[in-house]
């Protein structure tokens, strides 16, 4: 497109050149006995092809009948160039648009257990990044094309499997296209659009396609907390609570913020507090934590153990807990560790 571009610029500024030297060339024709005016309109009128007749003197002469010939297939040379570059623009644009929109649908019909984010603001665009930087699958809903196009030139260049990021422009609340996201196949889905009525109605149509989806909402007014729980959020997150909470830290325990932060922004390590559940498969499974590999293999140090989701975090557990299958593990350890021992604790 930039060449293109670029062509098309060439061409207007040589039609200008091809102006000036028609009104120059006639004005020195008639030897100083025609006024600029009378010479541009001479330019004017033999290249658009009226040809209303010779105003300026010596331009009915021999040397001015071959000038007038030279400007005319001079001007359908520029003509047949400006229409070239003009249709390629065109046609090139909107075939990249649809071969575009055609590889971003198969990308999106590929997807499944990957996380929905409806809206990508201040907010919602952090969800991307955190999704993307723990190579989890996500797809994002934005109302506006250039937004969501500038979202993907910010989050691509992190992304290791391009296949796993992708989005769709329109309207996050509308049923059909929260389904062309692939809800029924998704994993969870973030609400994080500004308006706390769309987030709600977000949560209800999500909870109707796929109850088992894990939902998250972003709640702007403290007084929707318990609607948005009512109808089926799982979590509801304040940014503002958020905010306070995190200035509070940095004031009271400085270093503890530091260090989280670190290891957040980290862009080599990518160290991160993930969970891993414990399958009846794995190859630890009813062993003893001592005796699980997580550290000489998979380079994960366990943080906590939950027996059970209702039964309490065991917090800095002792090498003979038992690693029963449905336990959860709290470790800490770069992305693609945890994954790896994600996929071998299935």
């Amino acid at each position: 497109m930039p060449s293109l571009k670029r062509r098309l610029l060439f061409a207007a500024a040589f039609f200008l050149s091809l102006n000036a030297i028609g009104v120059i060339g006639y004005w020195r024709l008639a030897e100083g006995d025609a006024s600029l005016v009378d010479a541009l309109y001479m330019t004017v009128t033999t290249i658009a092809s009226v040809g209303f007749g010779e105003i300026t003197k010596n331009s009915n002469s021999a040397v001015g009948r071959m000038f007038t010939i030279g400007l005319i297939y001079t001007n359908m040379i520029t003509l047949v160039f400006v229409t070239t570059a003009l249709t390629a623009v065109l046609v090139e644009g909107e075939l990249t648009r649809m071969l575009e929109k055609r590889r971003m649908s198969k990308r999106i019909h590929s997807l499944h257990d990957h996380f929905i984010v409806c809206g990508v603001g201040s907010t919602g665009i952090h969800v991307v990044r955190e999704l993307c930087l723990t190579e989890r699958p996500v797809l994002f809903i934005e109302h506006g094309e250039e937004r969501a196009r500038h979202v993907i030139s910010e989050i691509e260049p992190i992304v290791k499997k391009k296949e796993q990021l992708a989005y769709i422009v329109g309207d996050a609340t509308d049923d059909l296209l929260l389904e062309e996201a692939g809800i029924k196949r998704a994993r969870g889905i973030v609400a994080s659009l500004p308006n706390d009525k769309d987030n709600l109605f977000i949560v209800v149509t999500a909870k109707q396609l796929n109850p088992d989806l894990r939902i998250i909402a972003r709640v702007s007014d403290s007084a929707s907390i318990d609607k948005l729980r009512r109808a089926g959020a799982h979590s509801v997150i304040s940014p503002n609570m958020i905010g306070g909470m995190r200035m509070v830290s940095e004031l009271v325990r400085p270093s503890v913020v530091s260090f989280l932060d670190i290891m957040l922004r980290d862009k080599d390590a990518a160290m991160r507090i993930e969970e891993v559940v414990v399958g009846p498969r794995a190859p630890f499974a009813n062993k003893r934590l001592r005796e699980a590999p997580l550290r000489s293999e998979f380079e994960c140090q366990v943080l906590a153990v939950r027996p059970s989701p209702d039964s309490p975090f065991d917090y800095n557990p002792k090498a003979d807990t038992p690693m029963t299958p449905g336990v959860t593990l709290i470790v800490l350890g770069s992305a693609a560790n945890v994954n790896r021992l994600r996929s071998a604790a299935a």
